[in-house]
C-alpha cells in the first residue's frame, strides 16, 4: 500500500470517527442550540427545536452529558445555549459547569424552551432557532449529527449545505431521497453502536495496517 493510499485512510477514520462526549442525539441538539445562540451574537430568550420524530424518541430515554442527570430535548438544548461552546462539536458540552447546570433547570422551569415534531423529514433532522426581542437566528442539522443544511438569521440565509435540496426524507415508513458518505454500520434500535463493536471497530484500521504494511511507522503519518 502506497502512502498516499495509507494518508486517505487515515483521513477517512478521521472523518467518520468523530470524538463525542456521549450519546450522539442530545449532543447533536446542545450543538445546534449553542450554534444557534453564536449565530444570534446574544443570549437568546427562547430556544424552540424542531426535530424528526427519531431525534425525540432517542433523546427521552438517555442522560444528557455533564446535566447533572437531566433527561430530553429540553435540557440538551437549554443546557447548549446556557454552557455550549459551538466550536467544540459534539464535545460542546464538555465546559459545563454547576452553574450552568442550575441556569438550566430555572429556564425549563420558565418557559425558555419549546419542542415540535417536524414530520416527513430525515430520521436525524434538527432546526434550532434562538430568539432575542426582533431578533432570530436559525440552525438546521441534517442526516450527521455535526452537518450543518443551514444557518439563517434574521430570516437571511448566512449559509446553505449545496447537497441540502437532496437531503433525506421519510415517506410513510421508507427514507427517500439524499446520499451519504458514513461507512455502512448496522445499528441497534436505539440508533448507536454497542460498546463493545465500537471498540472492535476503533482497532480495526490498525489490524488491516499491519495485516498490508508490517513494517509501517505509524508515526510518520501524524
Amino acid at each position: 500500500m502506497e502512502k498516499e493510499q495509507q494518508r486517505e485512510w487515515i483521513d477517512l477514520l478521521y472523518s467518520e470517527l468523530v470524538p463525542a462526549l456521549g450519546c450522539t442525539e442530545p449532543i447533536a441538539i446542545a450543538y445546534a442550540a449553542a450554534k444557534a445562540r453564536q449565530v444570534l451574537g446574544e443570549m437568546p430568550e427562547h430556544i424552540d427545536i424542531r426535530c424528526s420524530g427519531n431525534i425525540i424518541k432517542n433523546v427521552k430515554g438517555v442522560l444528557v452529558p455533564n446535566s447533572g442527570g437531566m433527561k430530553g430535548v429540553g435540557a440538551a438544548a437549554v443546557l447548549g445555549v446556557v454552557g455550549g461552546n459551538a466550536d467544540l462539536g459534539l464535545e460542546v458540552l464538555s465546559c459545563v459547569t454547576e452553574e450552568h447546570i442550575r441556569e438550566t433547570e430555572k429556564k425549563l422551569k420558565e418557559g425558555f424552551f419549546s419542542c415540535r415534531l417536524q414530520e416527513n423529514v430525515a430520521n436525524l433532522y434538527i432546526v434550532a432557532t434562538a430568539t432575542a426581542g426582533e431578533h432570530t437566528a436559525s440552525v438546521t442539522i441534517v442526516n450527521r449529527h455535526t452537518t450543518i443544511a443551514e444557518m439563517t438569521k434574521d430570516g437571511k440565509k448566512l449559509y446553505q449545505l449545496s447537497q441540502y435540496a437532496n437531503a433525506q426524507k421519510v415517506q410513510g415508513r421508507r427514507s427517500v431521497g439524499g446520499q451519504s458518505t458514513n461507512i455502512p454500520l448496522k445499528v441497534n434500535t436505539a440508533g448507536v453502536i454497542p460498546v463493545i463493536f465500537a471498540q472492535s471497530l476503533m482497532t480495526f484500521p490498525m489490524v488491516i495496517l499491519q495485516i498490508v504494511k508490517p513494517n509501517f511507522d505509524y508515526g510518520s503519518v501524524g
